[in-house]
């Protein structure tokens, strides 16, 4: 089966956006989780080196609008305690359940439940699950005054936006095919109806008909659209030679005729003189006949 050059360029256009959104969507799927992972560990490691470069020997309001700040840009919750573990800062509610782990980590109650991501000699960064269930991803350690601190941000949000991020790439990549599709088959258009256009005008010159001629687009001079004065060149040029060429044809015809006429004219003439000759000869045969028998008679 042929199939025309329009459907080719379409089906290779939609092809090729195709395999870039399957590449971008395994991509998306497969690696943004692990991006936002990182993008929250770089995140809570710069809200502790800003906590731990902060004077918070004395909880003021200077340092609490700054965690503040700092948990709502990064939906991060924080527990500050001193070197015994007791509670000075807190920016949940119900700071027990994170005193009590940041407690039992270091006593190891909650290893069991944890999974390490890094490790510094300041600071622990893990993933683990609260008590209500979700994972968090949590940074555990003592701060340069000898208090120590709990850092945590939800996990399962990234869970939940990768999870929106793919439903909504899948649906925009489909609205990008349909769109690419329509998009593809214009222009697939525009530009075979010039290729269609000078392969009709190769099929009249093959039949001798040298009057069609390529009709330039308004979108301005390409490589085809130069083919095709080319071909409009070459059929000016063919219909002359050819033109030329009948004539000459017509004229040889004519010398031809005139050379027969001639060479007819000559034969009748030479038949004619032939013709003529014969009377006399035969007489003088005859009367060279009639002296030789008179002669033979005397």
């Amino acid at each position: 089966m042929t199939r025309s050059i329009r459907s080719r360029i379409t089906l290779s256009s939609i092809l090729l956006v195709l395999c870039a959104l399957i590449a971008a969507g395994l991509v998306n799927y497969f690696l943004l989780g692990e991006v936002y992972t990182r993008s929250k560990i770089r995140s809570i490691e710069q809200a502790y080196a800003a906590i731990d470069s902060s004077d918070h020997t004395e909880i003021t309001e200077e340092f609490s609008a700054m965690v503040q700040q700092l948990g709502s840009k990064q939906n991060l919750q924080c527990v500050i305690t001193d070197a015994n573990f007791n509670a000075e800062y807190a920016t949940s509610s119900d700071p027990s359940e994170m005193e009590s782990r940041l407690f039992g980590y270091y006593t190891s109650l909650y290893r069991d439940e944890v999974e390490d991501v890094r490790k510094t000699d300041s600071y622990t960064i893990q993933k683990t699950r609260g008590q209500d269930g979700l994972q968090y991803l949590e940074l555990w350690g003592q701060l340069s005054s000898g208090g120590y601190i709990l850092l945590r941000t939800q996990l399962d949000s990234i869970k939940d936006t990768v999870d929106m991020t793919t439903r909504l790439y899948i649906l925009i990549g489909l609205i990008t095919i349909i769109f690419s599709a329509l998009l593809c088959r214009v222009l697939a258009r525009r530009l075979s109806d010039p290729i269609l256009q000078l392969t009709e005008i190769s099929r009249r010159m093959i039949s001798m008909d040298f009057e069609a001629q390529y009709e330039e687009g308004s979108a301005g001079t390409n490589e085809i659209d130069a083919l095709g004065r080319n071909m409009n060149t070459l059929s000016g040029e063919l219909a002359s030679t050819i033109s030329e060429l009948k004539s000459a044809n017509a004229q040889l015809h004519k010398d031809i005729r005139q050379r027969e006429m001639i060479d007819e004219m000559r034969i009748e003439f030479l038949n004619n003189v032939s013709h003529e000759l014969k009377t006399p000869i035969s007489l003088i045969e005859g009367y060279a006949e009639g002296l030789r028998e008179g002669i033979a008679d005397d």
